[in-house]
């Protein structure tokens, strides 16, 4: 059930990103493979890209851009993923931010 959580964290947060945005702008999409005894998603969003400057903090317990948020759900993403010996790595490319990650829950 872990697994519900990371990617369900992910996937507000993408879809917080593009509320403000419309038609085409407005796109969140998950990808899932599974490999030999692991799972590699991608969680990508068209909203703002996040600043480099900010990208190792958004994983720190409370820390959010958002007014009205706890800045929990990327607190969860790290620690579901680190308990797996997995990782999580943000990446913008074009106009998509991309949340790519390994699980081996």
């Amino acid at each position: 059930m872990e697994v519900n959580s990371l990617l369900g964290n992910l996937l507000d947060n993408g879809i917080e990103a593009v509320a403000a945005y419309a038609g085409a702008r407005r796109s969140v999409r998950l990808e899932i493979t599974r490999e030999p005894g692991e799972y590699l998603f991608a969680v990508a969003n068209t909203g703002d890209p996040i600043p480099s400057e900010i990208r190792d903090r958004i994983y720190e317990p409370h820390y959010s851009t958002k007014k009205s948020n706890q800045g929990l759900g990327l607190t969860i993403v790290r620690e579901i993923v680190d308990k797996y010996s997995g990782r999580v790595t943000i990446e913008h490319t074009g106009n998509e931010t991309i949340f790519f990650g390994i699980y081996t829950g």
